[in-house]
C-alpha cells in the first residue's frame, strides 16, 4: 500500500496535476446530429438568448484548462458541478437532464467527450412536455462540431485518497477505472463500455436515544480518525449502444445497460445508559449490518423520424429488471435479529411524442407515455411473499406554442395522468389533470424573463412501500407503507437572464400528499418508523453573477435562500436555509495550467413532522488541471483542505415525540485532506462522414423562431 501511494504522489508532482476520469462513454440513444449552420453571432458574443433558453458559444476563454465537458458546464452562469458526486445542478435545482445533439446520454459519455469537439451549449429553462411530465426541470443540450467516421477510444481512472487518514484504514476511498469504444460509419454507430468501482467511505457517528418509560442511552465520543460507521460498494457496469440510419432522417436506436453492485454497511456503537433499566448491564455494544447484492438490467429501443410538412415523431419502448438480495442483522442489548428478503421490480415503458408546426408562429405537441411497474418482496428464509405492489400510470398531453410577436411566446397545455396502484389487500385509482402554462418575454438580446405554472406527480419508491420489517435496535423497527399516495406538486416560478452573466429567479412549490417519515408507538416497548402523506410548502429565491475580473481570472457566484414547511396529523414544522456556491478560476497562460478555488455551502435542513434532518455538505476545494499531447491526455488534482471557515463539520438530525427522542450527529471531517486524482486519455482516428443529418428538436424550433415545445 505504501509503494502504491508513493507512486501516485510521484506522478502527481511530475504532471503538476493528476486527474482520473470517472467515465464510461456511452452512445447517443437516438442518432440525431446537428446541422452545421452559418455563424450568426455578431462580435463574438458569448451568449444568445432564445425565447426559452440561453445558448453559449464555446470561446477560448471559456474552455481554457477545461479537461472535460463538466468543467465547461460548471463555468456557465447558474450551473454547478459537484466534483465528488459527479452531478450537475442548474440554478441550484438537481432535476436536470443533459443531452448531446438532442440525444439522451449517460454521465459517463459526457465525461468522455473531448472539449474541442463541443461547439455550443444550450440551457433550456422550460423543456417540452416529454420532459416535464417526468419531473425534469432543465435540459442542457451539448452541440458537437462535426459528425466523424472512424474509431474512438476512451480510457480513464479516478482515485480519491484520504491523505489525512480520516477514512479509517481505507486510504483509497474511491477508485473507478473505466473505458469506452465507439465505432461509426456511414449508416451505423456502435459503442460499448465497461467500468469498475471500488468505493469505501467510513464516518464517525454519535447518537442518543430516549424511549419514554424504558431507557435513555447514547454513544461514546468518536472522531474522524476512529470511525464507527463503515460503507463499501463494489460495482461492475457495462453498456452497449447501436444507432442505425434506416433511411434519410429515419433513425432506429438500441441502448442496453447492465450493473451489478455489492454493498455493505456496518456500524459498531459503544453505548452507555443514562438511566439504567432494572437487571440490565450498564453499557453494551450495538452492531448493525446490511448487505445487498443488486442486479440491474435495462434495454430500450427508440425511433426518431422527420417528415415533410412539419411532422416530427419520437417513439420508444423499454424494459428494466431490478433485483436486490438484502440481509439486515442487528445485535445488542441481549438481542439478535436477522432479516433476509429479496426486492424485485419489473418495469415496462412505452411512449410516443409528436410535434407539428402549422407555421412559424403556431405549433402543436402531443403524446402518450405508459409505465407498468411490478414490485415484490420475498422472505428469503421460506420464500413467502411479504409484499406485492403494482403501479401503472398512463399520461397523455397536448400543448400549443403561440408567438403573437417575435419577442413573446406562450406555452399552454395540460397532461392527464391515470394511475392504478394495488397491493395484496388494497387497490387505488386516481385521475390527475396536470396543467402547464408559461409565458416568455424577450424584449432584446440582452434580457429574458419567463413566468411559469406547472403541476407534476411524484411517486413512492420501492423502499417506502416495501412491507418487509427491518430492526433498527431492540425497540425500534422500520417498515414501508404500501398505502401511501403519490404526491401532487404545484409550482409557480419567475426567472430571468440579463446580459451574459446575471441570473435571478423565485419559485414557490406546494405539494399535497408529500411523503414524509413518521414514528409510531405500537406496544409497550415497540416503536416503528414508517412513511405517511403530509402537506409541504417551499419558497426559494436565487441570484447569480459571473465577474470577469481580468483576462483569465473569473469569479462565479450563485446564492439561494429557501424556506420549507410541512403539516400533517396535527403537527407542523418549518426551516430556512442559505446556500452559496462560489468559485474563482485563474488560467496561468505561460505554463498552460488552470488553478481554481471553490467554496460550497450546500448543507440544508429539511423539516420533518416530528423534527428535522440535514443533508448535503459544505466544502472548500483547491484544484489544478492540465492537458498535454494536443489535449488528448489530461490530468487534474482536487484537494479539500482542513479549513473550516464557513464550513459546518457535522450533519445532524433530530426526532422528538411524546414517546421517544432520537438525535444523530455525523462527523464530516472524513473529507478533510481528501485528494481526488484523475487521468483520462482520448484517442480518435477517422474522418468526416456524409450522412442525412436529422435536425434535433431544439435547433428545428429555433429556426422557426419559436421556443422549445
Amino acid at each position: 500500500m505504501k509503494i502504491r501511494i508513493i507512486t501516485i504522489m510521484i506522478g502527481t508532482v511530475y504532471f503538476t496535476s493528476l486527474s482520473f476520469a470517472q467515465s464510461i462513454s456511452q452512445s447517443d440513444s437516438i442518432n440525431m446530429k446537428p446541422i452545421e449552420l452559418d455563424e450568426v453571432i455578431i462580435n463574438g458574443a458569448l451568449i444568445k438568448h432564445d425565447s426559452r433558453s440561453d445558448e453559449y458559444r464555446l470561446t477560448q476563454e471559456l474552455t481554457q484548462g477545461a479537461t472535460s465537458a463538466y468543467d465547461v458546464l460548471s463555468r456557465l452562469p447558474g450551473i454547478t458541478y459537484n466534483n465528488i458526486s459527479n452531478s450537475v445542478s442548474v440554478r441550484m435545482d438537481n432535476n436536470v437532464i443533459i443531452k448531446v445533439n438532442g440525444n439522451n446520454v449517460s454521465p459517463e459519455y459526457i465525461q468522455a467527450l473531448p472539449v474541442d469537439a463541443i461547439s455550443k451549449i444550450q440551457v433550456v429553462y422550460a423543456p417540452e412536455a416529454r420532459y416535464t411530465t417526468e419531473g425534469i426541470r432543465y435540459v442542457i443540450n451539448i452541440k458537437l462540431k462535426k459528425d466523424a467516421e472512424g474509431h474512438s477510444l476512451y480510457i480513464g481512472n479516478s482515485i480519491m485518497v484520504s491523505a489525512g487518514k480520516n477514512n479509517g484504514s481505507d486510504i483509497i476511498a474511491n477508485e473507478q477505472p473505466k473505458g469506452q469504444y465507439i465505432y461509426s460509419n456511414k449508416k451505423i454507430d456502435i459503442t460499448a463500455g465497461y467500468g469498475f468501482a471500488s468505493i469505501h467511505w467510513n464516518y464517525p457517528i454519535e447518537y442518543s436515544k430516549s424511549y419514554a418509560g424504558i431507557t435513555s442511552l447514547q454513544t461514546g465520543a468518536v472522531n474522524a480518525h476512529n470511525p464507527n460507521d463503515f460503507n463499501s460498494t463494489y460495482s461492475n457496469a457495462a453498456n452497449l449502444g447501436i444507432n442505425w440510419e434506416l433511411a434519410p432522417y429515419q433513425t432506429l436506436s438500441f441502448l442496453g445497460t447492465f450493473q451489478a453492485d455489492r454493498t455493505k454497511h456496518s456500524s459498531v456503537y459503544d453505548l452507555y445508559f443514562e438511566h439504567t433499566p432494572v437487571n440490565r448491564l450498564l453499557d453494551y455494544t450495538e452492531h448493525n449490518i446490511e448487505n445487498s447484492k443488486i442486479k440491474d438490467i435495462a434495454g430500450a429501443v427508440y425511433y426518431q423520424g422527420m417528415f415533410e410538412n412539419g411532422w416530427n415523431v419520437f417513439a420508444g419502448f423499454g424494459y428494466n429488471r431490478y433485483q436486490d438480495n438484502f440481509n439486515s442483522e442487528y445485535s445488542g442489548f441481549d438481542s439478535h435479529y436477522n432479516s433476509l428478503y429479496r426486492n424485485r421490480r419489473n418495469y415496462w415503458r412505452g411512449e410516443v411524442d409528436v410535434n407539428y408546426s402549422f407555421n412559424d408562429l403556431l405549433s402543436l405537441n402531443f403524446g402518450y407515455r405508459g409505465i407498468w411497474n411490478r414490485y415484490s418482496t420475498l422472505n428469503r428464509e421460506d420464500w413467502s411473499v411479504l409484499s406485492k405492489y403494482t403501479d401503472d400510470h398512463h399520461n397523455t398531453y397536448l400543448f400549443l406554442d403561440w408567438s403573437p410577436s417575435e419577442n413573446i411566446l406562450f406555452h399552454i397545455g395540460s397532461g392527464m395522468e391515470a394511475i392504478k396502484k394495488g397491493n395484496l389487500t388494497e387497490r387505488h385509482n386516481w385521475i390527475e389533470v396536470l396543467p402547464h402554462i408559461s409565458a416568455t418575454w424577450q424584449p432584446s438580446d440582452k434580457f429574458q424573463l419567463m413566468a411559469e405554472y406547472q403541476t407534476k406527480m411524484e411517486y413512492p419508491s420501492i423502499f417506502q412501500t416495501s412491507e418487509a420489517s427491518i430492526n433498527i435496535d431492540r425497540w425500534l423497527s422500520m417498515i414501508g407503507n404500501s398505502g401511501i399516495s403519490p404526491a401532487r406538486k404545484q409550482m409557480i416560478s419567475f426567472q430571468g437572464t440579463v446580459l451574459e452573466s446575471i441570473i435571478f429567479g423565485a419559485e414557490y412549490n406546494l405539494m399535497h400528499n408529500h411523503i414524509s417519515e413518521w414514528y409510531e408507538k405500537k406496544g409497550e416497548d415497540e416503536f416503528t418508523k414508517t412513511f405517511i402523506n403530509a402537506r409541504s410548502q417551499e419558497l426559494r429565491l436565487i441570484a447569480g453573477y459571473d465577474w470577469r475580473i481580468i483576462k483569465g481570472l473569473v469569479w462565479q457566484n450563485i446564492f439561494q435562500w429557501k424556506w420549507g414547511g410541512i403539516k400533517g396529523r396535527g403537527f407542523s414544522n418549518h426551516t430556512s436555509n442559505i446556500s452559496w456556491e462560489s468559485k474563482i478560476n485563474y488560467w496561468i497562460q505561460p505554463i498552460g495550467l488552470l488553478a481554481s478555488i471553490e467554496y460550497s455551502r450546500e448543507m440544508e435542513k429539511l423539516p420533518l413532522l416530528q423534527g428535522w434532518q440535514q443533508f448535503g455538505q459544505d466544502l472548500w476545494q483547491i484544484s489544478l488541471k492540465k492537458s498535454v499531447l494536443d489535449d488528448s491526455l489530461s490530468f487534474s488534482i482536487n484537494y479539500i483542505p482542513p479549513f473550516h471557515l464557513g464550513v459546518r463539520t457535522s450533519q445532524e438530525s433530530f426526532i422528538k415525540t411524546d414517546f421517544m427522542d432520537l438525535s444523530q450527529r455525523l462527523n464530516l471531517r472524513t473529507y478533510d485532506n481528501l485528494m481526488i486524482l484523475r487521468i483520462e486519455w482520448r484517442f480518435n482516428k477517422g474522418r468526416n462522414k456524409k450522412r442525412h443529418i436529422q435536425p434535433y428538436e431544439f435547433e428545428t424550433e429555433q429556426k422557426q423562431g419559436k421556443g422549445l415545445l
